[in-house]
Order: structure tokens, then sequence, then C-alpha cells
């Protein structure tokens, strides 16, 4: 047997010491946070820069650990025809923007190896599509994550690759 016992005066100091506790807990987890997706999108992610965290998915989005003052971001995405995508006009072609490597790290975490491979691809960074393209293994997978994570938190560092 583990633990130990200790004697209580009665029991408001019992209640007390308990409300208190979870005062505490809710103060150490901070906001939470739940964005279902909506229903002409086709995926979401939550992207929290100073925690370095990504969270994506094609359900409701569940977020804990947020403070007030945090810097977050909420992508969504979805699928569009070849038709609508060229009759945009007000929209800028920014195919190497952070949020094409955050969906690709999203997907990557949860398992959507194809998915996170086009996306990629389609930010047509050469050194990083020709080193990750054919990974299949964990190892290579692993090594594919690290360097989404480099693209996606030092952006200096795509500077130097050919797009």
């Amino acid at each position: 047997m583990s633990g130990f016992c200790l004697q209580a005066g009665n029991i408001k100091e019992v209640y007390d010491a308990l409300y208190n506790t979870g005062d505490v807990l809710k103060e150490a987890i901070g906001i939470i946070i739940e964005e279902p997706l909506a229903s002409d999108y086709s995926y979401q992610v939550f992207f929290y820069p100073s925690s370095k965290k990504i969270n994506g998915t094609n359900q409701t989005l569940k977020i804990s650990g947020l403070k007030p003052e945090d810097e977050s971001y909420l992508y969504k995405y979805k699928q569009i025809t070849k038709e609508a995508y060229t009759q945009l006009t007000d929209v800028p072609i920014v195919q190497n923007d952070k949020s094409v490597y955050i969906f690709a790290k999203a997907n990557l975490a949860e398992g959507n190896l194809n998915t996170a491979k086009y996306a990629l691809a389609s930010t047509f960074n050469a050194p990083l599509t020709a080193r990750h393209a054919k990974a299949l293994t964990d190892e290579d997978i692993a090594k594919c994550t690290q360097e989404l994570e480099i693209a996606i938190f030092y952006a200096h560092v795509l500077d130097k690759h050919e797009i």
C-alpha cells in the first residue's frame, strides 16, 4: 500500500483545499478552445508558434494550454476545382508560404503521408522536395518532419533554398 493520510479539521477545510487545487490546475491548463470544422472546409490547423505546437484535423479541433497573451493562428483549408482556382483574382499566389508547410507538417503528424508530400511539392522548394519525395521509412519521415519544422519555425533557412 502507498500514500499517506492526514487529519482534516472539518469538511469545509477539505472542500476549500480541493476547490483551491482545482483553481491551480485550471490556471496551469490555460484556455481550452474547440473549433468545429465548417462544412465548406476539409481541414484545419492550429499553429501556436511560442510552444512550437501544430495540431491539424478534419474534425473539431480541440486545443488546450493557451494563454491569452500567446500568439496563435487558425488555418482552414478547402479543396477547390481548377476552374474555381482560375477564377480567383484577389488572392495572391504564395506557394512557399508558411501555411503550406504547416499544412504539410500537420498531415504528416496525422499519418497522411501522401497529402503531406503533395503539399511539400506544391511549395516548389526543390531541396526539400528532392530529399523527402520518396520518404517511406520511419527514419525518412522523421527527417522530413524535422526539416518541415525548420522551414516553419526558422523561415530564414528557406532563403537559402532554390525555389
